[in-house]
Parts: C-alpha cells; sequence; structure tokens
C-alpha cells in the first residue's frame, strides 16, 4: 500500500510539475500541427518546406492530392460545354485513312469540310513539326512519269535524231534545181513547229502533274491554314529541360520561339511597368520549342503549346496557363484557342495580368471580353497555372472520327460555331494522360476541360493565404472540440466521436470542393487523430501499469545476441563504438516506387511484410545483425555482435540465398496476381565503427564508415550493369574460394577518385553451370583485351557473350562503352578505371 501511495503522489506531483491535462495536449497538437502547415505553405525556402516538397515528407502531399481526386470521384460526371467538340485521330482513322500521321493532303481536306460546317475556331493538339512524310513518294512517282513523258515528246532520237540538219543538208546537196529544196525547207520548218507545239504541251502536261503532286504537300497545307487562319490554333511543344532538347542548335530555339511571336502576351517591360516584384519573374521558364514546320508557322496567326504538367505520382491536376522565355510570355493551346473564340464576337480581346496585393505572386489572369464584354478571371496560383475543374473521364466532350471529317459523313452544322480540337484518341498514337478520373485520358480532352472552365468561368480554387486561413481555424475548432468532448468518455466512446468528427470534416472539405475551393484535408483529419491519440495516451500513461522490462520490450526490434548481451550486461546500454573488419548488407527493390503507388495500403503493407520477413529469417541464419529497415530496403552486417571470420562467406551465401528464395515467392506472386520484384544487393568487407550511436536518451546498434558507404554504392550500382549481386574486392578475397563470381569492373563510385575492383557474384562454388559457366573464359578475355586498350578484339568478344546470351547486363554495357572508346580514345595513362556518373 506504502509503495501503490508513494508511486501515485509520484505521478501527481509529475502531473502538477509538468501541468499536463487533455486540453493542454490538445492545444499543444494544434500548435505543432500549425506550426508544420505554416512552414509547408511559405513561399520562401526553408528546410521544411524542402522537405514536404522533395523528400521524405512529400508522401503528406501526395496523400493531399489523392484526397483531392477521391473528391472528383464523388462529385462524378456533370454537363460538358455543348460548343466543345473534338475531331479525333482514333482507330476508324487509322483504318480509314491509313496509319498516323497521314498526308497533309488528307488533313488540309478535313479542316476544308470543318471550317465550311461554320466551325468558330479549330485547335491542334499536334504539332507537324517535320516535313510530310508522303510528299517525297508522291513526287518521286510523278517525277518518273514526267522522265516517261520528256522521253516519248520528238525526245526519243529514233524519231527525231539529233542531227537532223546536217542529214537533211546532205540530201539537198544532191538535188538537181531550187524547186525541191525550197519544198524540204517548208517540210523542216513545219517540223520544227511542230516539234514546238509538242514540247509546249509537255511543258503545260509538266506543270499540271507538278500542280497535282504538291496539292498533298506542305505548301498546299499552308495555304489552307492562310486561308483560315484568324480560326485556326496551331499546337507546339515547350521544352523545360536541357535534356529535352538534345543537340538542338541554338539558332533553331531562337528561330522556334520567333515563330510563336504572333501570340506572345504583351508583358510589363512592353507596357514600361516592369518591377523587380513583377508577378511576371515567378512564370515558370521555357528554354526550347518544338515549333511547325515554318512554312506552317509564317501562314498561321495564333499558336499555343500543349505541355502537360504531371504532379509527382504522374495525374495531371494543373494547367500552365503561361510559360515565359527570357522576357516573352507565350500562352497555352486552350488558353489561345478560347482567346482566338472570344476574338470573334470582340475582335479587341487580349490577355492581361491582373496583380494582388503580394508583388511576386499572380492572383488571377484576364482574358477577354467576350460577347457580353465580360472578362475571364483565371484563378492561377503563385506559378501561374490553373487547377483544372475536370467533367468526367473519356466521353465527356462529343467524338468525331476525322475519317468522317474528311469523307462529310456528318449532319450539316455540326460543327457550327464550336470550338474544335483536333488531337488522338487511338491507344497507338500513345497520347494518353492520366486525370482524377482516368488512368488513360487522351491528352485533347484535358485542353477541352480547361476550355470549358475559361469559358463558363467554372474554377476550382488552389490553395491561397484566404484558404490556409481557413485550414487553421478548422483545425483550432477541431483542437476544442477534442479536448472538450472526449475527456470525458470512454476510449471506445472517444473513439466513436472521434470518427464521427473526421467524418464532419470530411462533408465540409467536399461541400466546399463543389463550391470550387480546395481546403486541406489531411491536416485537419491528421489533428483530429493526433488530439485524439495525444489525449488517449496521456490517460493510459497516467492510469496504466508500469513498463515492461527491458528484456521484454528491447527483444521485438534488436538481434536476439544483443537483447542477451544487455541483459547480461546493462552496462552495454550506453553510447560508444569500436572500430572492426566487418561485411556490410545493402539491398533494394527494383522499381519499388512504381508498383507501390499501385498497390493499396493495406496490401502493400502486407506485401513488404512477407518479403521483408523472408529476407530477414535468412540473413538471421547466417547470424546477421540487421541494422535497419529502410522502407523495402535492408541494412545488415556480418560479423558482429558476435564475431565470427567467415562474416564474408555468410554474406555471400546468404545474399544468394535471398536471390533463390526471392525467385520461389515471384512463383508464388504470379499466381496471386502481385507484383514481381527483383531485388539488387551490395555486399563490402572492411574496416568499419561499430557499436551503439545516436543521443543520451535514444540510440541504435549500427555501422558507419566508408566500408559501409561503398556497400551502399555497389547495390545502386547494379542497376548501371542490369545485374543484382555485386561485390568489392575485399569480399571478393575472403570469399572466392566459396563462391563463383566474375570480375565486372575497376570503378570509381560517385564522390571517390580512387577506383575499386567490383565483382558480380553469381551462387555458391561450383554451382555455376549452362551458357553462363560457358560464357565466363570469354568474359575473362574481353576484359583482358579491353583493360589492354584492344578495344577491337573486346567489341568482337563482347558481341560473341550477347550472342549467346542478349540479356547480359554487363556485356551489353562494355559493348557501348568499347564502343565509344573506340572512337574517342582514354587518355594514355588510362588504368582501365570507369568513373560512375550516377550514386
Amino acid at each position: 500500500m506504502a509503495d501503490k501511495g508513494s508511486g501515485s503522489s509520484g505521478r501527481s506531483v509529475l502531473r502538477k510539475w509538468l501541468g499536463l491535462s487533455p486540453a493542454k495536449l490538445s492545444f499543444f497538437v494544434f500548435l505543432v500541427l500549425a506550426a508544420v502547415y505554416v512552414l509547408k505553405v511559405m513561399h520562401p525556402v526553408n528546410t521544411l518546406h524542402y522537405l514536404f516538397q522533395t523528400q521524405g515528407l512529400s508522401f503528406i502531399n501526395q496523400i493531399e492530392s489523392k484526397a483531392y481526386d477521391y473528391r472528383f470521384l464523388m462529385t462524378g460526371t456533370r454537363p460538358a460545354d455543348p460548343r466543345i467538340v473534338i475531331v479525333t485521330i482514333d482507330e476508324k482513322a487509322n483504318k480509314e485513312l491509313g496509319r498516323w500521321p497521314w498526308q497533309r493532303r488528307v488533313i488540309g481536306r478535313g479542316i476544308e469540310n470543318i471550317m465550311e460546317d461554320g466551325a468558330a475556331v479549330l485547335g491542334f493538339d499536334a504539332v507537324f513539326a517535320e516535313p510530310d512524310p508522303n510528299d517525297q513518294t508522291v513526287k518521286s512517282v510523278f517525277h518518273e512519269l514526267v522522265t516517261r513523258l520528256e522521253k516519248t515528246y520528238f525526245r526519243d532520237k529514233i524519231l527525231l535524231p539529233s542531227d537532223l540538219d546536217a542529214r537533211m543538208n546532205r540530201l539537198l546537196e544532191q538535188l538537181p534545181d531550187e524547186t525541191p529544196r525550197s519544198q524540204f525547207e517548208a517540210l523542216m520548218a513545219d517540223l520544227r513547229r511542230q516539234q514546238g507545239l509538242v514540247e509546249q504541251s509537255r511543258i503545260r502536261l509538266q506543270k499540271e502533274i507538278e500542280e497535282a503532286a504538291n496539292f498533298g504537300s506542305d505548301e498546299a497545307f499552308a495555304q489552307i491554314i492562310e486561308k483560315y487562319r484568324d480560326r485556326i490554333v496551331l499546337g507546339y511543344v515547350m521544352f523545360k529541360d536541357k535534356a529535352e532538347i538534345g543537340d538542338l542548335p541554338m539558332e533553331q530555339i531562337v528561330k522556334g520561339f520567333e515563330l510563336q511571336y504572333p501570340s506572345r502576351v504583351m508583358n510589363a517591360i512592353e507596357r514600361g511597368e516592369r518591377t523587380a516584384n513583377d508577378p511576371y519573374i515567378a512564370i515558370p521558364s521555357a528554354i526550347g520549342v518544338l515549333p511547325n514546320l515554318e512554312i506552317l508557322s509564317r501562314k498561321g496567326a495564333h499558336f499555343g503549346y500543349f505541355n502537360a504538367e504531371q504532379d509527382e505520382d504522374g495525374i495531371i491536376r494543373r494547367h500552365e496557363v503561361f510559360l515565359r522565355h527570357d522576357e516573352d510570355v507565350f500562352t497555352s493551346l486552350a488558353v489561345e484557342t478560347t482567346l482566338t473564340y472570344l476574338k470573334r464576337y470582340s475582335p479587341e480581346a487580349a490577355i492581361a495580368f491582373e496583380y494582388d496585393n503580394y508583388g511576386n505572386l499572380i492572383s488571377q489572369v484576364g482574358i477577354g471580353p467576350d460577347q457580353d464584354d465580360r472578362y475571364i478571371l483565371i484563378p492561377t496560383d503563385d506559378r501561374g497555372r490553373l487547377l483544372i475543374n475536370y467533367y468526367g473521364g473519356k466521353g465527356t466532350y462529343p467524338h468525331i472520327s476525322f475519317a468522317d471529317a474528311v469523307s462529310g459523313n456528318y449532319p450539316p452544322g455540326t460543327f457550327k460555331d464550336k470550338i474544335v480540337l483536333f488531337g488522338a484518341t487511338s491507344i497507338g498514337v500513345y497520347d494518353l494522360r492520366t486525370t482524377p478520373f482516368e488512368k488513360a485520358l487522351p491528352g485533347v480532352e484535358i485542353h477541352a476541360a480547361v476550355i470549358n472552365n475559361l469559358l463558363n468561368q467554372d474554377f476550382k480554387f488552389a490553395p491561397n493565404p484566404v484558404t490556409y486561413v481557413q485550414d487553421l481555424f478548422i483545425m483550432l475548432v477541431i483542437a476544442i472540440l477534442m479536448a472538450v468532448i472526449v475527456p470525458r468518455l470512454s476510449a471506445v466512446s472517444g473513439a466513436l466521436i472521434t470518427v464521427f468528427v473526421m467524418a464532419g470534416v470530411i462533408w465540409l472539405n467536399f461541400y466546399v470542393f463543389q463550391r470550387g475551393v480546395w481546403l486541406n484535408l489531411i491536416f485537419p483529419l491528421f489533428s483530429v487523430v493526433a488530439s485524439y491519440s495525444a489525449i488517449t495516451i496521456y490517460r493510459y500513461a497516467t492510469e496504466e501499469k508500469e513498463k515492461r522490462q527491458i528484456k521484454s520490450a528491447f527483444g521485438y526490434y534488436l538481434h536476439p545476441a544483443m537483447v542477451t548481451k544487455l541483459a547480461d550486461d546493462p552496462g552495454a546500454l550506453k553510447l560508444g563504438g569500436e572500430k572492426k573488419i566487418l561485411t556490410a548488407f545493402f539491398s533494394d527493390i527494383e522499381g519499388f516506387s512504381t508498383f507501390s503507388e499501385k498497390m493499396q495500403p493495406e496490401e502493400l503493407v502486407s506485401f513488404l511484410n512477407v518479403f521483408l520477413t523472408e529476407m530477414t529469417n535468412i540473413a538471421y541464419q547466417y547470424d546477421a545483425t540487421v541494422d535497419k529497415y529502410i522502407g523495402d530496403a535492408i541494412v545488415s552486417f556480418y560479423g558482429a555482435p558476435i564475431p565470427f571470420e567467415d562474416h564474408a562467406v555468410r554474406a555471400c551465401h546468404s545474399a544468394i540465398d535471398m536471390q533463390v528464395k526471392l525467385a520461389e515467392l515471384r512463383e508464388e506472386w504470379v499466381k496471386q496476381g502481385l507484383p514481381q520484384v527483383r531485388m539488387r544487393i551490395g555486399l563490402n568487407t572492411g574496416p568499419m565503427v561499430i557499436g551503439n550511436m545516436g543521443s543520451q536518451s535514444r540510440f541504435n546498434y549500427t555501422m558507419m564508415g566508408d566500408t559501409v558507404n561503398l556497400a551502399a554504392r555497389l547495390e545502386s550500382q547494379c542497376k548501371a550493369y542490369g545485374i543484382y549481386l555485386m561485390i568489392g574486392e575485399e569480399t571478393y578475397n575472403q570469399a572466392k574460394d566459396a563462391i563463383d563470381c566474375r570480375f565486372l569492373d575497376l570503378l570509381v563510385v560517385k564522390g571517390k577518385t580512387k577506383p575499386v575492383k567490383v565483382y558480380e557474384l553469381f551462387g555458391k562454388k561450383g554451382t555455376t553451370t549452362g551458357v553462363l559457366a560457358d560464357i565466363m573464359p570469354i568474359w575473362d578475355e574481353a576484359m583482358k583485351r579491353h583493360m589492354g586498350r584492344d578495344f577491337p578484339g573486346a567489341i568482337e568478344l563482347f558481341e560473341k557473350i550477347l550472342s549467346m546470351n542478349p540479356k547480359d547486363g554487363p556485356a551489353g554495357v562494355f559493348l557501348k562503352r568499347t564502343k565509344e572508346y573506340l572512337v574517342s580514345p582514354p587518355p594514355e595513362n588510362w588504368d582501365g578505371a570507369y568513373v560512375a556518373k550516377s550514386k
């Protein structure tokens, strides 16, 4: 009784000293989450903002984005604007007109029909950057025909020889008097006159043939564009990354931008209003452009880029209203098409920036006026991007096959006064995008949705300072409700109330979403859960039994040998380390990010649990210490805390057994429809510091040092060579009598200057058979020639290896590398080392 009273008194003093209470905990949770939220949305660069945008915490943004998508799905399909029609490059058109791209004369015929039917504007979600591939074929056929015609009209020497005059003169010299001579001369004159008439006919016919050949050419297509230039918007592509540009010459890039000048937006400099904080600066910058052919662009009057910006998860939620190059601002296809449409009703319609009070932000962009003298104000974010308000999935807008447009197989007036978009819906053209409604939506339908938003001023408003305040207010209300209600209820009743509050938050969020406002959902929901958890934990911390003993607690997450060691010597639970020669192990699942996004959270957790359990069990069979799990990755080491000399052999054998087990798991996963994953492993042996590391209050038994870092680098370098097991030189030296492997490279990993020998591990000693065994002698000779600068000889052997096994990744890598050396040899002092280009 005395002990119990003493414990209760101690807890009372602690509670009084700390001043804790459910209300204070709930408010503290609110302050922490509010601080994180504010730092997350702040525009100046700070560490937490950086973590949210690019590092591990970005998953919170991704969850919020997924919740945003779900709100669209809950809203369902809505009626689209009937003024928008899509003519499609679909399966029917490819069947009747041939595979895309079609002859320009065919496209021109379809444009003529669409325009003559009364289309208000035609926008192209396509770029005609290359000459018509069909022109040369057509022209070559007609050229052959012209050549044949030239030979048939008095060009053949049998009909009219080139020495006809000489022959006639010799004949006339033999005639007795002048009368026959005059008759012959008259005959010759008539003959030459007839020849001239035939030649004129040939020239006229040749011209007609050439005009017929040019009917399908880019020149004829340009004439059609010029004819309807005020109603046609040509699409093009903007490049924002140097890798996209490739080897495109700078003069061609500059000229490409110049071709789009008719659709430039008048910027602040041209108005003479430029300031240091002009919102214009926030517009994303483009460094290159893929324009239409110059002959087409020169005839056009309206241009718009059809770039599609994806979020981190590959879904398109935003539309870049503007992109700029130096001091020039350019508009998107959707914006330019809308503006061209409005100009039919108001010729003075133009685009104008509307500034907010933040100096370096763009709050909205004005387009107009329309026929009712109204301006369309586009609510953009700080980078000039519009949230796309989708109306549904595929087929939301009427589709008419371009084959029908060409043949005229549509009711008269189908296109009258409509905005017509030309784009691909055929799977074979690969213009499919992921949206909240569809995993594979034709890109042209995204442009249609943006135009629909603009015409009807039907927008979703991106998060802004106003919505930030609203989010914080909701979180504060949640904190107050949870502090007042939950402490008065049992754990079960409190959980039910928590669910009820979460449902209310979701309903409110969906309600305002239907009215065009995107409020944050994840932070308020997390605020509910965090407040309930903090209050419940506080209650249990002050009412439940004392914590379990060290051995039972540590047994859940430490190696059994370490637990035993701690139980025998509690003094070992302190900071410190010692230097030892051990073998470090790093593994990672290939393509984990790709397939994990396709799985439900519960499925992914179950999948990883099975994988990690099987791999960990094998590691434990070889007395490994599992340092940590980093998502799907495993970090472990061999030779501590229980020392053993053959740690390199055990590490290699465990890695081999893991790959064998993973192959068995893949067979099971095939039956279950689960991803067929592969795992890359890197091993390295050498000196490292091993021990308890961290802070006085929390530490971990772990390893560190250059040896460890190199093991991690070897794992990541597996990808570059197309292999799944790579070991370092010292690991090979200690385990070579127990393993089958091959010398892979003399490699300088990222961040280092000294090369290291690396090897590909195949299996346990004597287990390599078949083609792989046959390849090894050839590989050794090929590497010897490669290192000895006999590049032609090495190429011959690498090609031989690939003929025996086309999937041999290292042979493919060295074949490419050796061919490059053949063209651009390494320096004379080259030691055979290769510098890795990535981590």
